[in-house]
């Protein structure tokens, strides 16, 4: 395949992604519970850019906007050393699939490093992972477990062997969603029956959702 032709085989990748980050990840938030620790996530539009793997003159949100209505064009993103096509292509790859990380039994790593960082958290199922890094931005009035902190992910990496270079992993518990500016959490994602809510993450769920969890563990206790 010609380099032009592999070019636009990437756009459209970049195109496909952008239309599945907007339908899973735009404008929600989402808690990870595990070892009676949390964290928020925001994917932002502005986060897209960093998961492709390539290189634009475009500000990260004006190339999330572009692709994501099927307007970027060729001569707007480009390839070099810190930017190599061959990893571009991987990433794109997987880039589809990672709202999968919101629903399945993913692994939380803690103190992940890459050749010049080193992630406070991260996130894997094997296949893929992302590198997560704590900001201060305009989704942070939002925040839950720490106020005017919130994490965003900032590398998509491929079959890295995380696992073995973070300091601690941990598969989660349970993960729970809102829209950003919600007050509390109202949606399970991901949470075995079970599974008793720590009483320390109730304050972060939506009074009816706690009840509900509360109601279908006893269910599940008198059921054995």
């Amino acid at each position: 395949m010609k380099k032009a032709d592999k070019k636009v085989k990437l756009r459209s990748q970049i195109i496909l992604s952008a239309k599945e980050y907007k339908k899973y990840f735009a404008g929600k938030s989402f808690l990870y519970c595990y070892q009676k620790k949390c964290f928020e996530i925001i994917f932002s539009e502005e986060c897209f850019l960093h998961l492709t793997g390539v290189a634009t003159t475009l500000h990260a949100y004006d190339f999330y906007r572009k692709a994501v209505s099927g307007k970027l064009e060729l001569n707007q993103f480009y390839f070099n050393d810190k930017h190599p096509f061959f990893t571009a292509k991987k990433k794109l790859a997987a880039l589809p699939h990672l709202h999968t990380l919101t629903h399945e039994a993913v692994i939380i790593l803690e103190e992940l490093p890459s050749k010049t960082h080193l992630f406070k958290l991260g996130m894997t199922n094997i296949d893929f992972t992302i590198g997560i890094d704590e900001t201060t931005n305009r989704f942070s009035q939002y925040s839950l477990v720490k106020k005017g902190k919130v994490c965003y992910p900032r590398s998509l990496r491929i079959k890295d062997k995380s696992i073995e270079k973070s300091r601690r992993c941990f598969f989660v518990d349970s993960i729970f969603s809102k829209e950003i500016r919600q007050r509390r959490y109202v949606q399970p994602l991901l949470i075995p029956n079970n599974s008793r809510i720590n009483s320390a993450i109730e304050s972060y769920l939506r009074p009816s959702l706690v009840k509900e969890l509360r109601k279908n563990y006893i269910a599940y206790c008198n059921s054995k």
